[in-house]
């Protein structure tokens, strides 16, 4: 079940990659690693925790996460602001489920 959410939450941030906004989060294991021109993005697990990884060409950008917590709190993190060309990661917190992502450009 937990994988479907995942690749869902790919899913999820390609379509936001599509529509004007990139996907993102951080350092750990990494998933399966989906490019979205001109962006790419990759699920990671890091010991319980969830995120996403995205680097983008052509403008700056803060990558972000929505998670859930529970079966209705939903929250969303942030990581840092990169140029063109870097890695913004974001985390959800220990034990929450990644449902969703992307990277809002600045």
């Amino acid at each position: 079940m937990r994988t479907r959410r995942t690749v869902a939450a790919l899913v999820s941030a390609l379509a936001l990659g599509a529509s004007g906004l990139v996907a993102a989060s951080g350092p750990a294991t990494a998933a399966p690693t989906v490019t979205a021109d001109p962006c790419t993005y990759v699920f990671l697990s890091n010991g319980g925790s969830e995120g996403l990884a995205i680097t983008c060409e052509g403008h700056p950008f803060r990558a972000f996460v929505s998670c859930q917590r529970g079966d209705i709190e939903t929250y969303r993190n942030f990581g840092a602001l990169v140029p063109s060309g870097g890695t913004s990661t974001a985390w959800c917190e220990l034990g929450d489920m990644l449902i969703g992502g992307g990277g809002a450009q600045t």
